[in-house]
């Protein structure tokens, strides 16, 4: 459109065809004055100086510095220059004033004028602010041809008017480096100023630095025939204000700093459609560089833009509109646009916007309103119609819609009229009401995940599109629209990238979408239940760079372009991430792509290797690592057991490639590995083995110890040399396996005894080994010589008692064994002229089952003097091998550490103490096991502690271990906190409790003492009392109530038991057979059943009616009556009998140890006792029945005498007796199992991430459970497994997806191999 057509303002600043009409409506409404934004904005920074106080050459392009002079004022206002007043004149093109003459100067003070100040035609003059103020109450002028220069050197100087600042005559020059010019008031009669008015012909503004501040609202207009030119270099700021540019003016840029805290406002007076751009030749970049950025429209959602030379302004906007048919957008520009839907919510308030004064419609609008226009003929395409302000001033650029509607956002509240601009003319609209809306939009909250120009999921309802483009300051809302059904394309694409497919549909929507937000798309995620992707399903994703497949079956591929143009087919790396373990099954299907497929764990590169390090040095162990997914993590674990396989813990603060430690001795036989993860997993590297060896030190100790061993047990004679106790030494040092170390005996002094007195040796006897030296001192003492034949004869007692008392039978002892101890012993005592003869002897040799005996007597003869010694050794029972002793010694201490309770008190010693009386008692000997340091946290009110350590087992040359790993429950702070913790407990459990007619008071009980016990909740008694319970039936619902006493100390609480039981499902039968075997009112369906009993038990018809009547008296269904006895004894599967359950039983294991099981199962209601099937694991290995209980209210077993390390399957019957036959009312589902002591572990728990569900009827929800293992991995039989209490209110699938049936409350079991297991309540309403 012609600029002609646009609002232009006179050189008194009045408005000529918008402002006199916008006048009109003011004076009709009896509003006030029109006025224009208030501001209350700081100054920008004031530009650069040079060095010199007053030197304005650099600026200027002088040569040499300026002399400057003073400039001051005074009370009258009044100018002085130097002290000398300065003469006002009258004959100036812009009136009276004081005229500066061609001169440099600079304010030496804040100066207010009551005139108008001028500089002289064809002069120049330049001004240093000197931080200080210049008031021109009448303004600033340049006469023709003149030159007026501005500087400040300190800060914040300023020259400021209520009128206009500055204006200029032709060919005026002005030119800014620093300070403020300032227009300090919004109005004056009525108009509205400028800061600086280019209102004459070739006028030229340059603006270097400095700031232009308006409170009007106007910095910069021009509005003149002629062409005037304003430069903008350096940092100017303009605040509150925007430069006025049209045609009369030529915006020169040159040399910006675009790093501004501001864009600077232009009024560039095109109003244009969303999506139009229109050439602005009035701006121009000098220096052909692209300012655009630091630009910005007067009308919002206009940006500015830069190419080939030209700048051009262009409109933000929505191109195309959503509809139900298409629930997306089309905005413009593309690039930069960020969306995001919202629920809205709009309301007409057309009446309470709309009035008429004086014949004129009114409008009084509030900020946010949303105007509409729809006109009956179509205008002319160039008119422009505008919502006009009577306060505020503010004009609203109507956004034509197309078919004659119109829209305009309003910002400001204000009393608006609709005005037309065109080639007809202009004026008020004149239409009828029908023709204008408006409407209230509330914007609601965001819809998660929906941030792309397409809504592809969401409930039905009202939306919106908010689309922001940031780098442009640009902001604006789509037209609502209405979806009377829900939208879910099984595609989501979030303000990240992430895109995400959920179903095969939803792979058929994004392609049909692809294209217009594929380079959108930074990562993909494609959900388990993808089936198949399309051909060029990701084609030409260009930002793509990781794809996340979440099956574990690899979908089908449809093509050869899936992934093509893709960044990690582009960039050759590995972009296709599978489920861990998967990486071979994608890459075998996807054989294309197979390049690209990981799983993203690490891989080990180089191992650690073993050690071999002596004491007290230091070792360092080191891995190489690499994968994909960086960054790495490393975690390096000891194992103190001495085995490879089990026992490893986390070392703390070793989290780097390498570990390095100091060793010592106990640290021998230690094994270390590393766990390297990434965010895919784990992988673990081989275990190396530490071997510390002795130092030179440690060599002398023990040869010291040796040494000292020797001498205490040496008897010194007046025969004894330095040879006989260096012999004795050598021998001893041989059997310890001691070498590299020297001991010498030295020169030893003999004092001999006599038959009055004693004698002595003494010396020295010195130990080498390396550098390593030491001694240890001999002083020994000689016994006086025997007197008389009694007295030797007594001395020859004492030494053969002592050496009988050392001598350990076997079955090879014989009597010459004994001969010879016993003539040694005397030599070394130094007695002679004595006969000792050890007499015939009677032997009972040991067995492995009973001690031997060996006895018979010893006569000892001096002269006439004669005594004897009886002689009765044990021999110990024969063991059946050193490994069969620790293995039954690993056993025992295993029971005692799964039964000891850790607490603060915990010791070593306690430990020790049980595991030696427990050894004693189970008849063990010959065993050394040794309970090492301990490692033990405190528990507090707070927080569980911890007891950790390792207990050696050892016989002979065989060796074992045992970790111990103990929790300390936590501290409770008092009685009161117990209790108060307990019933918390006893809530939960009373809330997920599911009653049914088997409920006893011992089922309630074991629950919350179970649930008590996980929490490590101590010292509390729990007691469920006066339980009553009313069975349900097919016609009515039973109950069940009671109390439960929680007692701590002196402190006492309860917890009431008041639970529904759900009526019982129909089964026909109206007599009570069971206890009768009458037919009762039994259909012929029934009678069939019943002669099937008959045959298949084996069974009388009367047994076999009873027998049918379980179903209803203990809801036990027909498969689980039909179950026999080769049933279970035939059972060769891995899995599950068919017909078995495991909610009504729940059986489980309970313990382990290395050569025994403990099962555990829930009571069955109306048992008369049960069975327990067992075998090894494995296929073609039958069931075998391996305990009968004939007690009902058994709930454990246990199976001993088992192989360590073994898997073993268990299958628990529960029967009830009729007429003499056992009839299956119960049977688990097989549980697996492994003893201790091997490769493998069991589940220690099982974790469920929402124990409580809520859903309408009809809706889904996958479970999210896992195993919790102990510290040995897991050989899996099977994988979790779901079962629902109530198929009529909710089922489960095998992968764990829950389905409301119908109204009411249920309970699913998720269970893992070994029988742990989590409830999940389930409601449906």
């Amino acid at each position: 459109m012609d600029d002609k057509y646009w609002i232009k303002k006179e050189r008194k600043r009045q408005w000529y065809l918008l402002g006199t009409m916008l006048c009109f409506v003011v004076l009709i409404l009896g509003c006030l004055p029109v006025s224009v934004f208030a501001a209350g904005i700081q100054e920008g920074d004031a530009g650069a100086r040079s060095t010199h106080f007053h030197d304005m050459s650099v600026e200027c392009g002088n040569d040499a510095p300026l002399n400057y002079l003073p400039l001051t004022g005074d009370a009258d206002g009044k100018l002085y220059i130097d002290g000398t007043e300065l003469t006002i004149s009258t004959g100036t093109s812009f009136g009276e004033g004081y005229v500066l003459p061609e001169g440099n100067y600079y304010l030496a003070e804040d100066i207010t004028m009551i005139e108008a100040l001028l500089t002289e035609k064809d002069k120049m003059v330049n001004i240093c602010l000197n931080g200080n103020t210049l008031q021109v109450d009448d303004g600033f002028y340049i006469e023709e041809n003149g030159t007026l220069c501005i500087s400040d050197c300190g800060s914040g100087g300023r020259i400021i008017s209520d009128y206009t600042v500055l204006q200029a005559a032709d060919n005026g020059h002005f030119i800014m480096y620093g300070g403020c010019l300032e227009n300090t008031n919004e109005e004056k009669d009525g108009q509205i100023y400028e800061v600086i008015l280019m209102l004459n012909p070739f006028i030229k503004v340059e603006i270097y630095g400095g700031t232009i501040k308006s409170n009007g609202g106007i910095g910069i207009s021009g509005n003149s025939e002629e062409v005037e030119v304003l430069q903008l270099s350096g940092r100017p700021e303009f605040l509150g204000n925007q430069i006025d540019v049209n045609s009369d003016v030529i915006l020169h840029l040159k040399d910006l700093n675009t790093d501004i805290s501001k864009k600077i406002k232009v009024a560039c007076k095109a109003l244009l459609p969303s999506g139009e751009s229109k050439q602005i030749d009035s701006i121009s970049a000098l220096d052909h560089v692209d300012y655009s950025s630091i630009l910005a429209s007067e009308i919002k959602n206009q940006y500015f833009t830069y190419k080939e030379g030209h700048y051009y302004v262009n409109m933000a906007g929505i191109m195309k509109q959503p509809t139900q048919e298409q629930v997306c957008v089309n905005a413009y520009p593309v690039e930069g646009a960020d969306y995001q839907w919202y629920e809205a919510e709009e309301q007409n308030v057309t009446a309470d916007r709309m009035t008429h004064v004086s014949g004129m419609t009114v409008f009084t609008l509030q900020a946010g309103d949303t105007f509409y226009l729809t006109l009956p003929d179509m205008p002319d395409s160039d008119t422009v119609f505008l919502l006009v302000g009577a306060q505020t001033s503010e004009m609203i650029y109507m956004s034509p819609l197309g078919e004659g509607r119109y829209k305009g956002i309003v910002e400001t509240e204000d009393m608006f009229v609709v005005i037309f601009v065109g080639e007809e003319g202009e004026g008020l609209l004149e239409v009828e009401d029908e023709a204008y809306k408006v409407v209230r939009i509330t914007q609601g909250d965001a819809v998660s995940g929906q941030t792309i120009n397409t809504l592809t999921k969401a409930a039905a309802g009202t939306y919106m599109c908010e689309v922001t483009w940031e780098n442009l300051g640009c902001c604006v809302n789509s037209e609502l629209v209405e979806l009377t059904e829900a939208v879910d394309a099984g595609w989501t694409l979030d303000a990240d990238g992430k895109l995400t497919i959920a179903s095969d549909d939803g792979m058929r929507n994004w392609i049909e979408n692809r294209d217009a937000c594929k380079e959108l798309v930074r990562t993909a995620e494609i959900l388990e239940d993808v089936t198949d992707i399309k051909d060029s399903a990701f084609y030409g994703c260009s930002s793509l760079a990781r794809v996340t497949m979440l099956g574990e079956i690899p979908p089908g591929l449809s093509g050869s372009e899936v992934f093509t143009g893709c960044s990690f087919v582009a960039d050759n790396t590995k972009g296709i991430f599978v489920p861990v373990g998967k990486a071979d099954a994608y890459k075998n299907a996807w054989g294309d792509y197979a390049d690209y497929i990981t799983d993203g764990c690490p891989e080990i590169v180089t191992q650690p290797t073993n050690q071999s390090v002596k004491n007290g040095e230091q070792a360092t162990f080191s891995v190489t690592a690499q994968g994909v997914l960086q960054p790495l993590t490393y975690q390096w674990q000891v194992n103190k057991n001495g085995t490879e396989e089990s026992g490893f813990s986390n070392i703390a603060n070793a989290t780097s490639d390498t570990y390095t430690i100091t060793v010592d001795k106990k640290c021998n036989g230690y094994w270390y590995r590393c766990v390297v993860t990434n965010e895919r997993g784990s992988v673990t590297s081989s275990a190396l083995e530490l071997t510390v060896t002795d130092s030179d030190a440690d060599k002398i100790a023990a040869a010291k110890a040796v040494v000292e061993k020797v001498l205490a047990d040496y008897i010194a004679v007046n025969d004894s040399t330095s040879e006989d106790i260096q012999n004795k030494i050598n021998t001893a040092l041989s059997s310890e396996g001691i070498t590299d170390v020297k001991v010498t005996v030295g020169e030893l002094a003999v004092e001999k005894a006599t038959e009055s007195e004693e004698g002595s040796i003494s010396g020295s006897i010195a130990i080498e080994c390396g550098s390593e030296e030491d001694s240890v001192t001999v002083n020994k003492t000689i016994a006086k010589l025997p007197t008389s034949d009694t007295d030797k004869i007594a001395a020859a007692k004492a030494v053969v008692e002592k050496a009988l008392a050392g001598i350990v039978a076997t079955n090879k002892t014989t009597k010459e064994d004994i001969q010879r101890v016993v003539d040694t012993a005397l030599t070394n005592a130094g007695i002679s002229d004595v006969t000792v003869t050890v007499g015939a002897l009677s032997k009972t040799e040991a067995t492995t089952s009973a001690e031997g005996s060996f006895s018979g007597s010893i006569a000892i003869e001096c002269g006439s003097a004669t005594d004897s010694v009886t002689l009765n050794k044990p021999i110990a029972k024969l063991p059946v091998s050193d490994a069969d002793k620790v293995a039954a010694a690993k056993a025992v201490v295993e029971e005692v550490l799964a039964d000891y309770t850790a607490t603060n008190d915990s010791k070593r010693e306690d430990i020790q103490n049980k595991i030696d009386t427990a050894l004693t008692n189970a008849g063990i000997s010959g065993v050394t096991v040794t309970v090492g340091s301990l490692a033990k946290t405190e528990a507090s009110t707070s927080a569980a502690g911890s007891i950790s350590g390792s207990i050696a087992i050892e016989c002979g040359s065989a060796t074992d271990s045992v970790t111990l790993n103990k929790p300390i429950a936590k501290l409770p702070v008092s009685d009161a906190d117990k209790v108060a913790a307990a019933k918390a407990v006893v809530e939960e459990v009373l809330a997920d409790y599911t009653a049914t007619n088997d409920s006893t008071r011992e089922d309630i009980q074991n629950a919350v003492e179970e649930a008590i016990k996980e929490t490590g909740i101590t010292g509390v008694t729990v007691t469920v009392d006066n339980l009553t319970k009313t069975d349900a039936t097919e016609a009515t619902a039973g109950r069940i109530s009671g109390s439960i006493t929680i007692t701590s100390g002196s402190e006492t609480d309860s917890v009431e038991i008041d639970k529904s039981i759900n009526k019982l499902p129909a089964t026909g039968i109206t007599g009570n057979t069971g206890n009768t075997g009458n037919t009762g009112n039994l259909t012929d369906e029934q009678k069939a059943l019943c002669q099937t009993i008959e045959k298949e038990l084996g069974v009388s018809e009367e047994t076999a009616i009873k027998i049918f009547a379980l179903e209803k008296d203990l809801g036990v269904s027909q498969e689980t009556l039909l179950m026999k006895d080769s049933t279970f004894a035939d059972w060769q599967s891995e899995g599950d009998i068919k017909g078995s359950t495991f909610s009504r039983l729940q059986a489980k294991q309970s313990k382990v140890t290395a050569k025994s099981v403990k099962l555990a199962w829930k009571k069955v209601k109306g048992a008369d006792g049960y069975e327990v099937y067992a075998a090894r694991c494995g296929k073609a290995n039958k069931m075998k029945r391996v305990k009968t209980i004939k007690n009902g209210n058994t709930k454990t077993y246990t199976q001993k005498k088992l192989k360590k390390g073994k898997a073993y399957k268990y299958v628990v019957r529960a029967y009830k007796m009729i007429d003499g036959k056992k009839v299956t009312i119960a049977a688990s589902k097989t549980i697996h199992v492994f003893t201790s002591g091997g490769k493998y572990g069991n589940v220690k728990s099982v974790k469920v991430k929402k124990p409580k569900v809520s859903l309408k009827k009809g809706k889904t929800f996958k479970i999210k459970a896992s195993e919790v293992k102990e510290k040995k991995k897991l050989k899996k039989h099977r994988k979790l497994c779901y079962e629902s209490s109530n198929k009529k209110v909710a089922t489960v699938t095998k992968k764990g997806q829950i389905k409301a049936k119908a109204k009411g409350t249920c309970t699913i079991y998720v269970y893992a191999q070994n029988g742990k297991m989590k409830t999940i309540k389930v409601t449906v309403k």
